[in-house]
Parts: C-alpha cells; sequence; structure tokens
C-alpha cells in the first residue's frame, strides 16, 4: 500500500436526511432509540448483522463511546474477536469502561494528548503524544499494529475531519426510512461550514459503489471517495 495508513471505510447508520443521532447531545444514541419505533426498530438489526462482516479493527473516539454507556454497563457483553483503536484526549473513559472494552474486544488501543493516560489491563495499549493528528494515528496503526484495513464509526466532527484530511477511502452507509431534523443534531459529517465561495473545492466528491435494498425499507449504499 504506497499510502502511509490503512484502508479506511466509513461505516455509518443514517436517517434519510443524514442525521447519525436522535438530538444535539452525546446521551442520545440512535441505535438504542430508533428501536423504540417500531417502523424502524424492525430493520436495525440488519446495521447490527452488517457490522459483524466489517473489518477486523474499528475505529472511534471515547465520545462516541460514551453513548453506549460504556463507563456504566453492569455487564460485559459477548467477547469478539475485533480490535478497536480510541482517541480519549480528555480521558472520558473510566476504569471500569476501559475494563469493559478491554473484555470485549481483543485488543484495545488508546490514543492520547493526556500525558498520565492509566494503562491498567493487559490488552490495552496507551499511545500518549503532545500533540495528536488524525494522519498521524492512522499511520502509526498500520506501522505499528499491521492494520490495512480499518472502519471508522465516530461522530460527525471527526467524520468530517477525515474527509477534508483525505482519509477516508471508502463509505458505506446504512440508510433508515426515517427523518429525524434538528438544525443541531449531528449528521455524517458535521465541522465548520463554508464561509467563502473560493472554498467550495473543498467539498468531497463520491463515486456509487452500488445500492442494496435490505428488507423493511432500509438501504445500503457504497461509496468510494474521488481522490483529488
Amino acid at each position: 500500500m504506497s499510502q502511509n495508513r490503512p484502508y479506511t471505510t466509513l461505516f455509518l447508520l443514517s436517517s434519510l436526511d443524514g442525521k447519525i443521532s436522535s438530538g444535539n447531545s452525546s446521551t442520545f444514541n440512535a441505535r438504542k432509540e430508533w428501536y423504540q419505533i417500531p417502523e424502524i426498530a424492525i430493520g436495525l438489526q440488519q446495521f447490527v448483522d452488517i457490522k459483524q462482516t466489517v473489518d477486523a479493527w474499528l475505529f472511534t473516539t471515547a465520545k462516541s463511546l460514551l453513548s453506549f454507556n460504556v463507563n456504566h454497563l453492569s455487564y460485559t457483553p459477548e467477547r469478539t474477536e475485533s480490535s478497536i483503536a480510541i482517541i480519549d484526549n480528555h480521558q472520558r473513559l473510566t476504569r471500569h469502561g476501559r475494563k469493559i472494552l478491554a473484555n470485549y474486544y481483543r485488543r484495545v488501543v488508546i490514543f492520547t494528548e493526556h500525558p498520565n493516560y492509566p494503562e491498567d489491563t493487559d490488552n490495552v495499549t496507551i499511545i500518549y503524544q503532545a500533540a495528536l493528528t488524525l494522519g498521524k494515528i492512522l499511520a502509526i496503526l498500520q506501522n505499528t499494529f499491521s492494520i490495512t484495513n480499518i472502519t471508522i464509526e465516530a461522530g460527525g466532527s471527526i467524520n468530517a475531519a477525515l474527509l477534508k484530511a483525505h482519509l477516508v477511502d471508502r463509505i458505506s452507509i446504512v440508510l433508515a426510512p426515517l427523518i429525524v431534523g434538528g438544525q443541531d443534531t449531528p449528521t455524517i459529517a458535521d465541522g465548520e461550514s463554508l464561509t467563502d465561495l473560493a472554498d467550495i473545492q473543498t467539498l468531497i466528491p463520491l463515486r456509487l459503489e452500488g445500492i442494496h435494498q435490505l428488507d423493511n425499507s432500509f438501504l445500503q449504499i457504497n461509496y468510494s471517495v474521488i481522490k483529488r
């Protein structure tokens, strides 16, 4: 692979209007709340099933994991052979949360700018750097852990930053037949809005790879990111 990073796939569950959450704070979790809507709940398991077939490594943030209440789970989910890389600059994950993740994933790698981040579990690796960048993180994952492919499942701000830095190769969206609305609700890609027409060239063009019609009016849409 010529690029100094793994091949990346942005994998998301989204509403028709591009929302990846139900509301405007990290207390919301679309996968939990959309189960409360019978017409949507009947098809949501398809997203979970597809997720089981993606790359062996997942890349996310501690902030995204908090929406799954990982710091307060009273049980350990069934063990998986997948591994996970996490950005946690503000030590959002508690010791309990790290233990849950270590029991669930084969390997956990936490990237942080926090100089005193604890390393308290055998299969958890803490990588501290004073100034982390997304490109540097992906390079470390490839060079240190020999990762060739990784799936990204994070929030709208990180997704936007990855896209603008040209660090996403492919996008796979499971589209739920649902309108969420809300101008402050996170979308597939957030970040700062354009303020100058001269910046139009920073938009990210895509090429359609395929559309798969799933059950119960769900779709899976796959795109490759056009390199410019």
